[in-house]
């Protein structure tokens, strides 16, 4: 990753000289002038062609995946130990997912309000999970899922004596 940390940091020299260039022409040029335009063309082609490079290094290591679950941390319950990883969450679209990691012998509870005008499924990715909605009490084991009904409070409860991981996705509506 050092080396490629040294591309992308000279992507990003060349591409920010580029703009200085192109912000330069335009200043002493007041009128349109070919340098100024064809700067700004060479610019735009440049910072594309940078992007590219960026996403195609992502996309062929998974690294992006990795690096973004760890950049966008939720904040973690000290009290119950309880992780929350943000997977994937944009404000341009309706789903979010969220991935948790719950000690043994914990629980966490949500008010009916919190699911308001969503609705959401959990998959159990590893260990045995008590989910307890309204007054209906499921238990999920690794590989089993459950989509929830109509908003009502609910418990995740880690009653066994390993972790749980598992795996949160929200539609709002």
């Amino acid at each position: 990753m050092l080396q490629m940390g040294k591309i992308f940091i000279g992507l990003v020299f060349w591409n920010i000289v580029l703009f200085g260039v192109t912000i330069w022409l335009g200043i002493t040029h007041r009128t349109a002038h070919w340098q100024h335009e064809a700067m700004g063309v060479l610019t735009a082609i440049y910072t594309l062609l940078t992007h590219c490079i960026v996403m195609m290094h992502f996309m062929g290591s998974g690294k992006g995946i990795k690096e973004a679950v760890e950049t966008y941390d939720l904040p973690d319950d000290p009290k119950t130990g309880y992780v929350r990883r943000q997977i994937f969450s944009s404000p341009s679209h309706p789903l979010e997912i969220t991935a948790v990691e719950m000690p043994p012998g914990k629980r966490v509870s949500f008010p009916a309000w919190s699911y308001a005008n969503m609705r959401h499924v959990v998959w159990v990715e590893e260990g045995e999970l008590v989910l307890i909605e309204g007054r209906e009490r499921s238990v999920l084991k690794t590989g089993d899922s459950l989509g929830f009904g109509p908003p009502s409070d609910v418990t995740y409860a880690n009653e066994s004596k390993k972790p749980c991981r598992y795996i949160v996705a929200l539609s709002r509506s």
